[in-house]
């Protein structure tokens, strides 16, 4: 491994040490761009090489997700496009519309009381919107027209934003996210945010408790913007099974179970992947063409760790536990990745 190489890994081990304490979303976002660039950096020395590719694995193993408080909630993701939305009750993200190439899907995976999903075609929106009547029906005052776009989902329904031109906001749930970016690139058409203060109690131990209480729905449907569902349905696979959430350009969904005593092979090909485990315990290998089996290709990852791959190499994943290894899986392809 060459002087620069060894020199831009310790930068980005650095980075991630200093990104596992509560720091404002100010300078964590930009952190966190610092540590894609390097990243970026890296893979362009050798893409594919199996020192980096493990080095990167384990120093985000070891970083884990990213806390980014908010005052409607927090945002707990990683640096490329996968996270987990802890929403307040009655709160959520601001109305709002994409203007770039930004595309995402919510799992749902729970839902408050009086928890929503609010979506509408901007056609719709600039139609009937009026921002006092707005604010009145957002404060749950009777009358106004927008109850039309709204609608209380239930755990596992798949809602995708795929396109500009989609008006939408998510009030009162805990979601599960996948983004072809983790950047923010929004256009807000009504903020009922502005001007409020985080919550005092928010803080890396609030947030990784209220993270190990989730529970992962075990089916989906994928509900359209006029409130209809369709069942996602589970693919057997040696190893165990796959529901593919999004399967496009732009990026690959899914969530994976692997059975007991089993493996999952995994190539990245041109694609940076994101794992975030939600049940079980397992082993990370990465593929070397070294003929006598090397135990330092491989580290140990287990439920609410999370681990990059980046594009060119090849891994296993073995289940080394009597339970389901559960984890949620996202693929960006490189020239996209880490934006």
């Amino acid at each position: 491994m060459s002087i620069s190489v060894k020199k831009k890994l310790n930068q980005l081990q650095k980075l991630a040490k200093t990104m596992r304490v509560d720091l404002s979303i100010l300078k964590l976002e930009k952190l966190e761009t610092k540590f894609k660039s390097i990243i970026k950096v890296l893979i362009n020395y050798d893409i594919g090489n199996v020192e980096i590719a493990l080095s990167i694995a384990k120093i985000q193993k070891d970083l884990g997700l990213l806390f980014k408080y908010k005052s409607y909630g927090v945002k707990a993701c990683t640096p490329l496009g996968y996270s987990i939305f802890l929403l307040n009750r009655g709160e959520g993200f601001s109305f709002q519309n994409h203007l770039s190439f930004k595309t995402e899907l919510f799992n749902v995976l729970s839902v408050l009381p009086g928890g929503y999903l609010f979506v509408a075609s901007q056609k719709d929106w600039e139609k009937c919107f009026e921002e006092k009547k707005f604010k009145d029906w957002f404060n749950k005052k009777p009358g106004g027209q927008y109850d039309k776009f709204k609608s209380v989902p239930t755990a596992g329904d798949i809602i995708k934003i795929h396109k500009t031109g989609i008006v939408h906001t998510a009030i009162g749930c805990v979601l599960e996210e996948y983004a072809n970016t983790s950047s923010d690139m929004v256009q807000r058409l009504y903020d009922q945010n502005f001007g409020k203060k985080i919550p005092s109690s928010f803080s890396r131990k609030f947030v990784q408790k209220s993270l190990d209480k989730i529970k992962f729905p075990e089916e989906n449907n994928l509900v359209s913007v006029n409130h209809k569902k369709k069942r996602i349905k589970s693919k057997k696979m040696k190893f165990g099974k796959v529901v593919i959430l999004n399967n496009s350009v732009k990026f690959v969904a899914a969530r994976y179970s692997i059975s007991a005593s089993k493996t999952q092979k995994i190539f990245t090909k041109n694609n940076y992947i994101s794992i975030y485990v939600t049940n079980g315990e397992g082993k990370v290998s990465i593929f070397s063409d070294k003929k006598t089996r090397d135990m330092s290709l491989t580290f140990k990852i287990k439920k609410g760790e999370t681990t990059m791959f980046i594009p060119k190499t090849v891994w296993t994943l073995e289940n080394t536990s009597r339970k389901p290894l559960c984890y949620s899986f996202l693929s960006v392809n490189k020239l996209n990745a880490l934006r």
